[in-house]
């Protein structure tokens, strides 16, 4: 499958040109704001908003959509997540939104075993949105993470006893 390809993606067959459009121009307003290397779309929801007065629900019905995309940029920047949300909303209205998870590529070289699945999955599935002509490969995973059980195992169990002296209280 070609990663520079958007029609090719798996995810995208069942969608309708209005939600592509849209998340196509989130896209290039992300890209035409920051520098960006990829932008992966993990999901969306697509909500129907109506207007109510009293007890009596109006005809205007109004469809929001909302992406969570992950954002790979060059270089991170302070406050950039809260004003690419502004720019978002400015530019398309009510109509749709994003949650966007801003990340460095050039960390990706440093992912801790926790963030070594996430990726491999967000690759895996091969949900990309936008991705840079020069950026050709963002990470090689040569094999699937492994899964360490005991670091679970010890995570669960602080878990609920933080949980357990919670309630306690």
């Amino acid at each position: 499958m070609d990663r520079n390809n958007k029609s090719e993606a798996q995810w995208m067959r069942g969608i309708s040109e209005s939600i592509e459009a849209s998340l196509k121009k989130i896209c290039n307003i992300i890209a035409g704001t920051i520098e960006t290397d990829a932008v992966y779309c993990l999901g969306y929801r697509n909500t129907l908003n109506t207007v109510s007065t009293g007890i009596f629900i109006e005809g205007n019905h109004s469809e929001q959509l909302h992406f969570y995309l992950v954002v790979f940029v060059n270089k991170l920047q302070k406050n950039s997540s809260a004003k690419l949300n502004k720019l978002i909303k400015t530019n398309i209205g009510s109509k749709a939104a994003a949650t966007l998870l801003l990340h460095s590529t050039a960390s990706l070289h440093d992912v801790t075993k926790n963030q070594h699945y996430f990726f491999h999955m967000l690759f895996e599935y091969e949900n990309i949105v936008y991705q840079n002509k020069e950026v050709q490969s963002l990470l090689h995973l040569v094999d699937e993470p492994k899964l360490y059980y005991d670091d679970s195992r010890i995570y669960l169990y602080t878990r609920n006893t933080a949980a357990l002296d919670i309630l306690k209280h």
